[in-house]
């Protein structure tokens, strides 16, 4: 299972690399109807993109099946109201022998988590701006080894958690951007006003998330603890 697939290029990736069935999520209508187009007939036999909430899998996943080998997630479990909720889910899909939880994802950077806690209005600021990116606070307001534990409380075992230099992340992103508002100008392409204010914020605010140690970018994997018998 694929959760917040996007545009369906990873649900592709997974099933041309591994040869295997894929099960994607996103509650972005949109999303599900512009992957579905770009998939051929026989892709359409082994890849499913389902429109329905990370954090809720019952509704979506009984109808086609009841646990699943493995559960990927990249670049959007921040997002989830909660994130700690999508963990719990997962864990019920996932097949009791070797059923694995994959994840690209963020938390606070440990020195950022505790300068918040020590300030009331720094505290209140940041949750004013999780409300505004749409990111639950409750997601970030985590060190490392909290994410960690919330793994082992919804009953992972073997949880793996490796920490990704936000140069290697956020840089590139600042990069691609820019690249592309140039492109445009070089080419003669029309971009509104709007979407150049906004590349260009998404520069600026990615080009300092590359240079501070405000967040910490995760490779995560953990694995479902066998059933008793």
């Amino acid at each position: 299972m694929d959760v917040g697939f996007g545009c369906g290029d990873s649900c592709k990736y997974l099933e041309e690399k591994l040869g295997c069935r894929v099960t994607g999520i996103t509650n972005e209508l949109s999303q599900v109807r512009m992957a579905n187009e770009r998939l051929s007939a026989d892709q359409k036999q082994r890849i499913h993109h389902l429109h329905g909430s990370a954090e809720n899998l019952d509704d979506l996943i009984q109808p086609f099946t009841k646990a699943f080998d493995h559960i990927l997630c990249i670049d959007s479990a921040y997002h989830y109201n909660t994130r700690w909720d999508f963990f719990k889910s997962a864990f019920k899909y996932l097949k009791d022998s070797g059923g694995t939880l994959g994840l690209f994802d963020f938390t606070l950077h440990p020195a950022l988590f505790q300068s918040l806690k020590q300030s009331s209005w720094k505290l209140y600021a940041f949750k004013t701006l999780c409300n505004f990116i749409h990111v639950p606070s409750d997601n970030l307001l985590a060190t490392p080894e909290e994410y960690k534990q919330k793994l082992y409380d919804a009953g992972f075992k073997n949880v793996q958690l490796e920490t990704v230099a936000t140069e290697h992340v956020f840089d590139g992103l600042s990069r691609f951007m820019r690249q592309q508002l140039l492109n445009a100008s070089k080419y003669g392409i029309n971009v509104s006003l709007s979407d150049k204010l906004f590349l260009c914020g998404a520069c600026f605010v990615f080009n300092l998330l590359a240079k501070n140690d405000w967040l910490t970018p995760l490779l995560v994997s953990a694995e479902k603890q066998e059933s008793a018998p």
